[in-house]
């Protein structure tokens, strides 16, 4: 029955967005026909639903989030960015249609952190199968690059990372969702053997260093870091329980240093942090940040509205795009409505999210990517807020501290 299908679409909405480097396949809007029927199945089983309460205050949050964007729509159309203003408008909602889609009481918590791990999962192994396949030279790397532009109707920059060893930088958004793979681990929502745990930590761990991004490696490694020292001090556990944890994990670094420098792994990531082209895309971000700021100096009460750019500063196919996110969106917003923009951010977050110490430094961390790279209009964005937010449902802390 096309009632109780919404799961099934919600599910495989889930597994498309994380596997697949494009919304398209062939030209064809495959994100955006899985969200229509995803929608579609949702609307109907609430429709079906006696008992269905709508949030209230998600659906107000909502509505003022569309009001926003809505406004600095208008404003971009009237300062002739016409051509660009829509298609920022739709990449402003991509990160919303994920997030409003999901309705935990139609499809389990635990079913949704199923499909992205192992949705992750899958992604890493198949970039790190091409990327040995390339080293080998089974097959070569522009080949690779080619056919993902024909099939997902994209390109991608890359370039060597060891031209001896013949590796290549593989390096799509949705690295950004394997950055944030330790959360499953402290949060052990995932029921794994233990024998397979390091497998999979080799494997996303190979998978963050193919993206040869700088803000993605020490994101990743932030998280460990944070999950270690979750497990071994911030648990009740025993003190000498504590100390064995703590020497076992000194020894398991000690281990992985020695292996990966033998495998030329960490000269590999160390000199993302050292090479020439790091100062011309520092170079160019600092020129990026005059250009923004100027923007912003001269609309700053309206800014330029959705779709604005530069014409003298593009960076992309998506002429609004900007890595600088966050000082973009100032620019396009300007202040007031900037401001009312963060706000409607923070009070969705505190409405929905649990706040301790653990989900302030991780929802810092990952909203931080607005000062560096440019994922906050994507699926995938919304997606990891997803997993944040299940990670540290409010609603479900508040029920267990009333039962406790």
């Amino acid at each position: 029955m096309f009632h109780k299908s919404y799961k099934v679409w919600f599910s495989i909405l889930l597994i498309w967005t994380i596997i697949s480097p494009s919304a398209k396949l062939f030209n064809l809007q495959i994100f955006k026909g899985l969200l229509l029927l995803t929608g579609i199945s949702l609307i109907i089983q609430i429709a079906f639903d006696k008992n269905f309460k709508f949030k209230s205050w998600n659906l107000v949050i909502l509505l003022l989030y569309i009001l926003i964007i809505s406004l600095g729509y208008l404003i971009g159309i009237i300062k002739g960015f016409h051509e660009t203003a829509y298609e920022e408008y739709l990449a402003f909602l991509a990160p919303v249609f994920i997030i409003s889609l999901y309705q935990k009481k139609y499809i389990s918590k635990h079913h949704v952190i199923k499909i992205i791990f192992y949705s992750v999962l899958t992604y890493s192994i198949l970039k790190v199968i091409i990327a040995i396949l390339i080293s080998l030279n089974i097959f070569h790397f522009n080949d690779f690059s080619n056919f993902t532009a024909k099939t997902f109707n994209m390109s991608f920059i890359s370039y060597p990372m060891h031209l001896n060893l013949n590796i290549y930088r593989i390096y799509y958004v949705n690295d950004f969702l394997v950055s944030i793979m330790p959360l499953f681990l402290l949060k052990d929502k995932v029921k794994l053997k233990k024998e397979l745990k390091p497998l999979f930590i080799a494997i996303f761990t190979l998978s963050i260093l193919l993206s040869y991004s700088r803000f993605l490696i020490i994101l990743y490694v932030f998280l460990v870091l944070v999950s270690v020292t979750r497990r071994t001090l911030w648990l009740k556990e025993s003190k000498d329980k504590t100390i064995i944890n703590l020497i076992k994990i000194f020894i398991i670094i000690l281990i992985s240093i020695w292996l990966l420098n033998k495998s030329m792994i960490i000269d590999l990531a160390s000199s993302r942090f050292y090479l020439e082209d790091n100062y011309s895309a520092d170079t160019i971000r600092e020129q990026q940040f005059g250009v923004l700021r100027d923007m912003l100096v001269n609309n700053i009460w309206t800014g330029f509205g959705i779709g604005s750019y530069d014409k003298s500063f593009i960076r992309s196919e998506n002429l609004f795009s900007y890595e600088l996110q966050w000082l973009s969106f100032a620019s396009k917003f300007g202040i007031p409505l900037f401001t009312a923009f963060i706000f409607v951010i923070f009070l969705y977050i505190k409405k929905n999210v649990f706040l301790n110490s653990q989900s302030l430094l991780i929802l810092s961390a990952v909203f931080s990517v607005g000062f560096f790279n440019p994922y906050l209009q994507s699926q995938i964005f919304g997606v990891v807020l997803l997993v944040i937010m299940i990670f540290y449902d409010k609603e479900m802390k508040n029920t267990q501290t009333k039962t406790d």
